[in-house]
């Protein structure tokens, strides 16, 4: 496992440094070789950052959605709340 961290860093120093030279953002080699140098410990330092293991308590609790309402119920309450509605209580 640390045979693969360790190519895996080796990696991406090698690939940030082709990727800034092809596009012609490093000047000279010593810039090259601080870039390829630098990336595998900003990479380690990026996943020492992340916490693996169990995880922790919840930091916030999920909200519950309203019970939803069939479309009977939902049109009965609508015409209540509105005064509509062309049964009985339209003909008083």
């Amino acid at each position: 496992m640390v045979l693969v961290a360790i190519s895996l860093r080796l990696f991406a120093g090698f690939a940030l440094t082709a990727a800034l030279g092809a596009s012609g953002q490093l000047d000279n080699e010593t810039m090259a070789l601080g870039t390829g140098v630098a990336t595998p410990f900003i990479v380690a330092r990026f996943f020492q950052s992340i916490p693996v293991g169990e995880p922790g308590p919840r930091q916030h609790s999920e909200t519950s959605l309203p019970a939803a309402r069939g479309p009977a119920e939902g049109l009965e309450a609508s015409m209540s709340e509105t005064g509509g509605g062309g049964g009985a209580d339209a003909a008083r």
